[in-house]
């Protein structure tokens, strides 16, 4: 069998040479992109999915009216949603109320899906994407913790 080698003259392997060692040289003195993460942190984009948030009205009261039409259209099942008949409608012509309101957050897929489907605007996407932890009981989000402000996990 005949072996076939590929035949480059010396002055083109300089050549090629010489192009790497410009490329080189001129990246030496462009700045760094690299950031120093905990201490810096980059903006978020505009449209970025992260932590869920469950807003209030000024009173602080859940905009919320129980309709589950979040937990129906999360793929990922990671929306649980109870609510309590109340005797009497409130001031918007509600009769129900949220009683309890919990998110998985090891299920959640950030799809958004939940966003889109509440008429009342009472579910949203913050821009919070450190929500790594040890344990996973921590990745269950209850209202309390919707309502608040997100925690930031301190590594050891």
């Amino acid at each position: 069998m005949k072996q076939y080698t590929l035949k480059v003259g010396f002055f083109t392997a300089i050549i090629e040479l010489i192009h790497g060692l410009f490329v080189t040289l001129k990246h030496l003195f462009m700045p760094s992109v690299t950031i120093q993460y905990p201490t810096q942190r980059r903006p978020v984009a505009e449209g970025f999915r992260g932590l869920h948030r469950l807003n209030v009205d000024k009173n602080g009261q859940l905009l919320c009216v129980g309709c589950g039409l979040c937990a129906k259209y999360c793929p990922a099942e990671a929306i649980k949603l109870t609510c309590v008949a109340m005797d009497e409608p409130d001031a918007d012509g509600c009769d129900k109320k949220v009683a309890s309101y919990v998110i998985d957050i090891s299920r959640c897929i950030f799809c958004g899906l939940c966003v889109d489907a509440c008429p009342k605007d009472a579910i949203s996407m913050t821009g919070c994407y450190e929500m790594a932890c040890y344990h996973r009981d921590k990745m269950i989000y209850d209202i309390g913790r919707l309502t608040g402000e997100p925690e930031v996990t301190r590594y050891r």
